[in-house]
């Protein structure tokens, strides 16, 4: 099975290739923005139909190549059928690449790139893992990006061949929260503690610079305070893509090294139903958190190491006793079940019930437990089999 992975590499660029690169992704931009109009406009969302209506057009108003022109009808058709009843627009910060269009050369790592008026050549300014990376491919796509610090790069498109799903011996149930980022069924916690300060921290400065910009009696000192928030945002969002990284990671790493299969909570979501029952102070740092970044990237990193993943409805996993699976009692780290007298922390156990639903679902002939909706009662209740082995 093949899989992708991206590459993102910075580009030099003289101020005459910035030049063209910026009135390329304009042009495209433009591009992609008047197509999704006509394709509002006469109801239209499918790539066939909208490049029959639009091509010709595209190419004579914003100067793009033929390639061009359809990745960016592409684009909207991809965007238009994701967004569902919302509306699209597109900003001149990327343009999609194939292989038409894009080229690298691995003897001095510089890429080709249709622009708009032809063709340019750029040097990648990459380190080693960028070059082990790229070294031995035939790249065929790539998306031409400007990044909010003014650079240019292009992230390039690596297809590979993915290891086949090693035999699994059992669960790895991971419950995601805002106290612990993530905790398994092993028992092992990875707490948000320290981040969620920072976070924290850095909501009370960028509060405060966000009132000066608006409220600063000095042009210069708005600009300051502009800049300083936009720096404070690309921060943020850094440390925390990196903690999900190291997270995913290691829940991949020993899932591996068990042989297990990693079970997650399907969370789509989960902002909405939830935003109202946490307190004023919680809405932020849920807001904030990316329980789907976590997800993706432990999805993506299980898949080359050939670890199966199984996402379960998260219903009631945590108000369910992993010991008798019977509905008990959680608060804050505690959970006690009044059934058994099973006492355990409460996101230890709501991981343990993820694992045991993963089991029952992945291997049916082996299951040690059912599950029973009980509609009038509004509950749930998961019950042990006394079965013995398939």
């Amino acid at each position: 099975m093949d899989a992708f992975r991206i590459i993102s590499c910075p580009i030099e660029a003289t101020p005459e290739q910035a030049a063209r690169i910026e009135a390329t992704l304009r042009s495209f931009a433009r591009a992609c923005n008047y197509v999704a109009l006509r394709g509002k406009q006469e109801k239209v969302s499918a790539k066939r139909k909208l490049q029959k209506r639009c091509y010709y057009d595209v190419r004579e108003r914003f100067g793009l190549s033929a390639n061009l022109a359809i990745a960016a009808i592409q684009r909207v058709s991809v965007a238009v059928k994701a967004s569902g009843t919302r509306e699209v627009s597109f900003r001149p910060t990327s343009a999609d690449y194939d292989a038409r269009t894009f080229s690298f050369r691995e003897r001095d790592y510089t890429v080709s790139l249709t622009l708009v008026g032809g063709r340019e050549r750029f040097p990648l300014r990459i380190g080693t893992w960028q070059r082990d990376a790229l070294t031995g491919t035939e790249p065929k796509s790539a998306v031409l990006c400007k990044k909010s610090n003014g650079r240019y790069y292009v992230d390039i498109r690596l297809r590979r061949e993915q290891p086949p799903k090693q035999e699994s011996t059992g669960t790895l149930g991971v419950d995601m929260g805002l106290k612990n980022i993530a905790v398994t069924s092993t028992g092992t916690i990875y707490s948000s503690e320290a981040l969620n300060a920072y976070r924290l921290e850095r909501h009370r400065v960028r509060k405060s610079l966000q009132s000066k910009a608006a409220k600063g009696t000095r042009s210069s000192t708005r600009r300051n305070c502009r800049k300083a928030l936009a720096r404070l945002s690309g921060k943020e969002r850094r440390r925390c893509k990196e903690e999900n990284h190291v997270i995913s990671r290691r829940i991949v790493r020993e899932a591996k090294v068990g042989g297990l299969t990693i079970v997650l909570e399907d969370l789509t979501g989960i902002r909405d139903r939830t935003n109202q029952r946490l307190r004023r102070s919680q809405r932020g740092l849920h807001n904030r958190w990316s329980f789907y970044q976590l997800r993706q990237f432990i999805e993506y990193k299980a898949a080359d190491a050939g670890v199966p993943v199984m996402v379960i409805d998260p219903r009631y996993t945590s108000q369910t006793c992993a010991r008798c699976y019977r509905i008990g009692k959680r608060r804050g780290d505690s959970f006690h079940c009044p059934n058994c007298g099973h006492n355990d922390h409460s996101d230890k156990n709501a991981a343990k019930v993820i694992a045991a639903v993963g089991g029952a679902m992945s291997r049916p002939e082996r299951s040690a437990v059912y599950c029973v909706w009980h509609g009038a009662e509004g509950k749930v209740e998961i019950s042990r089999l006394q079965t013995g082995e398939a």
